[in-house]
């Protein structure tokens, strides 16, 4: 039955226009939006809908550093992919629902901000050899949001004073004015910026990126997935030697660790093979990426 569901899921976002699958991220901040008064106790867990709007201003953080790609045919694709890998995650839908889109840098790296919100860089793109690989590496950051690492240190006692300005976006088509979006962002900014520095430059811990790992895969092989890709990708890291001294990747285990992680549990899925017409597919889609 959950194989059936996932593929009217699937059959559904195909159809999808584009506008709906990919987010205008450059107007993150600038929505309809409505004001609701809020309750919050200093023992009270940020909301999912908390959690949205502070992912929403640390991605325009991360896009403001990192220009976003304006390539509709990469961004629906990376999205179809994406969405496809979180439809079996143990959070597939959230709040305001995952949006991927890529960023222009050299950096090898992807970022996971709160609520949904999920990046990958052309450096890191250029790196991955098939689907299944990019499968992978954005299951590992779906595995971030579904585990709320960003946030889960966060209570309600840090920003209680949000009072009126926890938004309902589902339920207005109110246009906010410059105003009111101004006063917003400051009742949040410090908050959104001690995310942002996790999400952008400091990093995770080594057991949340270990988790990540492996929820990643299991997500991304219940999608029908290769479980191989992920061995695939670290076997040639391994091999060109590649190391993170600062940054996300820095707090991550070696390399050599997360392939023994990995390998240790890949018996334990029912994984596919590296599909041919997948790995072209994505062939003819990474020679978009510039």
């Amino acid at each position: 039955m959950r194989r059936v569901l996932y593929l009217v899921y699937i059959s559904l976002l195909v159809s999808l226009p584009l506008r709906l699958l990919a987010i205008d991220l450059e107007n993150i901040v600038s929505s309809a939006v409505t004001a609701v008064k809020m309750t919050a106790e200093a023992s009270k867990d940020i909301s999912a809908a908390e959690e949205y709007y502070i992912g929403r201003g640390v991605a325009a953080n991360v896009i403001s550093r990192y220009p976003l790609v304006k390539n509709p045919s990469l961004t629906q694709y990376v999205n179809k992919v994406g969405l496809a890998v979180a439809a079996m995650s143990k959070a597939p839908v959230t709040y305001g629902g995952y949006h991927f889109g890529v960023i222009s840098s050299t950096v090898e790296n992807a970022y996971a901000c709160p609520g949904g919100f999920i990046f990958i860089t052309t450096g890191l793109l250029k790196k991955l050899k098939s689907e299944d690989e990019l499968a992978m590496i954005l299951g590992h950051e779906i595995a971030h949001v579904v585990n709320r690492d960003s946030v889960k240190s966060l209570q309600a006692a840090k920003w209680r004073n949000l009072g009126y300005f926890v938004v309902g976006e589902a339920t207005s088509h109110i246009p906010i004015s410059n105003a009111n979006v101004s006063e917003l962002v400051g009742v949040l900014k410090d908050t959104i910026m001690d995310v942002s520095r996790r999400v952008i430059d400091a990093g995770y811990s080594q057991s949340d990126e270990k988790k990540a790992d492996l929820d990643g895969l299991n997500y991304a092989a219940a999608a029908g997935y290769s479980s191989q890709a992920a061995v695939d990708f670290f076997k040639r890291q391994i091999e060109s030697g590649a190391s993170y001294s600062s940054g996300p990747f820095s707090s991550h285990p070696s390399m050599k660790s997360r392939l023994q992680a990995v390998e240790k549990t890949i018996p334990k899925l029912a994984s596919a093979s590296i599909s041919p017409e997948r790995t072209s597919r994505f062939k003819s889609i990474l020679a978009l990426v510039r």
